[in-house]
């Protein structure tokens, strides 16, 4: 509409511009004719042309902060109540710029929860492909990705994509993201029944969530694991239910009131229905009413408990209190779910106006909600209701509908039980070729180590045997040497001793003094002549006291 008046406007400009030329013209009737056929051609052309550069720049429009805040704030308060209007509110923003990264974020997130609530996975999952093919590989993009492949039954695409967002939330170091979808992830493996899969990734995540002090990740992996197992080991799952419970109540509760929904529907599946009243009990002691949706869901377990024992005045009782908190809400699938168990409520308590008032409620609510599970079981109330009013044709017409759609189902769920035996024969195919592709980088491993060990040794070897002969060359070298030295100090040691000899024996007395005037050294001849025989008293005389004794 923009573009539109924008256009309009700068034809009404040529327009002026082009009479202002007419005006002048007016005297020439030739000039007036050409420019009248050049307006013709012109100004279509220009309007064209000028409309469709405006649309690009409105479609290049960068949205203000507040404007995407206006616009998000009505898609957040329609995406329960409206899921289509906020979804297609999120389309047109996001065909625009939005700078402010965060957001931007917000409007794609809000867009998937809406696709989910309109069970448009297909659409979330092109959305959300076309979003990190765009230069967005967020983690959380391939974890809302892998959880639109397993709610269509593609386990395989659904595991590879969680394992993507494993892989880019430990590089950011956010491991806390890491410990969340890998709690998805056992709880795939659960479904698909590979238990040691699912096994092995519980046990890494304890380890994970203890280390980084996660308690809502650790309560979350008991409970994921455990309710694979309820039916497989039921047992071992009530086991692991309980830790989650006894870790929440040791964090101050948080977390519990989630938990015991898991806690109070193992104990109706184990038909422990007192200990199931008693969790519903503690719940409501317990838990506030901040989460309407918890609080629905256990007053609707508890109506499932009395409808066990067939107390139907209790029954209708809290189906009416889990309505009302669904009413809060908006969410039109639980609003239908209660309407619908009202109606059959009624009817067995053989009140027929009032169970048929609540069929006529469930049909909007269930149409709105587009679920094929709830309108299959809107038609099957249709047909109690019709049976037990004697209204067989009606009761003929809705059986027959039933019968289509649930036929329609079934093979959806054949498809679904086919689809996760393949997955689960692909996932264990590609862990055996991954186990096969890691021992053989092991072997390979092993092979370069044993190489490096090899030169290592010989290069040690190698070394050492050069210090050896080196050794040796110097220990020759200075033997060598030191014969040499030898030899020589033995040519001094014979001429000494000839010297000495001759200084000995002379006949003249001979005496050698130090620089300080001691006698050194006196021959024979010396030490007779001064009657000192014992060379001990000779050397203790000075040479000067022999020219102040008798002697001198």
């Amino acid at each position: 509409m923009n573009s539109l008046l924008f256009s309009l406007k700068q034809i009404t400009q040529l327009n002026q511009k082009v009479f202002n030329y007419v005006s002048i013209s007016y005297m020439y009737p030739s000039i007036r004719l050409i420019i009248l056929m050049l307006l013709l051609i012109v100004i279509p052309s220009y309007s064209i042309g000028d409309e469709h550069q405006n649309v690009n720049d409105f479609e290049r429009v960068v949205l203000s902060d507040s404007l995407v805040q206006a616009q998000l704030k009505i898609a957040d308060s329609l995406k329960m109540s409206n899921s289509a209007v906020a979804d297609s509110v999120l389309s047109d923003l996001l065909e625009h710029q939005i700078q402010n990264k965060e957001l931007w974020e917000k409007a794609v997130d809000l867009k998937c929860y809406t696709l989910i609530n309109l069970a448009n996975h297909l659409g979330a999952i092109d959305f959300l492909n076309e979003i990190i093919n765009n230069g967005n590989p967020n983690p959380e993009y391939y974890f809302q990705l892998a959880k639109n492949y397993a709610s269509i039954s593609e386990y395989s695409k659904a595991v590879s994509n969680l394992q993507e967002a494993i892989i880019l939330s430990t590089r950011k170091k956010d491991f806390v993201k890491v410990a969340d979808i890998v709690n998805y992830l056992i709880q795939i493996y659960g479904e698909l029944e590979m238990f040691n899969e699912a096994d092995k990734y519980f046990n890494k995540n304890l380890e994970l969530c203890n280390e980084i002090n996660y308690y809502e990740g650790l309560i979350s992996a008991y409970i994921h694991y455990g309710e694979s197992l309820v039916f497989e080991n039921p047992i071992l799952a009530g086991e692991l239910l309980l830790n989650a419970k006894n870790i929440a109540e040791s964090k101050e509760g948080r977390g519990y009131c989630s938990i015991a929904l898991y806690i109070i529907w193992f104990h109706i599946n184990a038909n422990h229905n007192q200990i199931a009243k008693s969790y519903v009990n503690e719940f409501l002691r317990k838990c506030g009413t901040n989460n309407k949706l918890h609080y629905s869901n256990v007053y609707t377990l508890m109506a499932h408990i009395y409808s066990l024992e067939n107390n139907v005045d209790s029954t209708i009782y809290f189906n009416n209190k889990a309505l009302g908190f669904r009413m809060q809400v908006g969410n039109k699938k639980m609003i239908a779910s209660s309407y619908l168990n009202l109606s059959g409520n009624y009817l067995k308590k053989g009140e027929i106006e009032t169970a048929n008032e609540y069929l006529v409620k469930a049909e909007d609510a269930v149409l709105a909600s587009n679920n094929s599970g709830m309108l299959l079981t809107y038609y099957r109330g249709k047909i109690k209701y019709f049976e037990y009013i004697n209204d067989y044709n009606n009761a003929y017409l809705y059986s027959q509908k039933e019968i289509e759609l649930s036929n329609q189902l079934n093979n959806l769920r054949h498809q679904s039980t086919l689809s996760k035996l393949n997955t689960s024969f692909e996932i264990q195919r590609k862990n055996i070729l991954l186990e096969k592709e890691l021992e053989e980088r092991k072997a390979a491993s092993r092979l370069i180590y044993l190489i490096l060990s090899l030169l290592l040794l010989l290069s040690t070897a190698v070394y050492f045997y050069f210090l050896i002969k080196k050794k040796k060359f110097r220990y020759l070298k200075l033997a060598s040497r030191a014969i040499t030295i030898e030899k020589k100090l033995g040519i001094s040691d014979r001429e000494r001793l000839k010297l000495q000899a001759v200084f000995e024996y002379s006949v003249t007395g001979i005496l050698i003094l130090n620089k300080n005037g001691l006698i050194q050294y006196g021959n024979r001849k010396s030490r007779e002549l001064l009657a000192e025989i014992d060379d001990a008293n000779l050397l203790k005389i000075p040479f000067a006291d022999f020219f102040e004794n008798e002697f001198k």
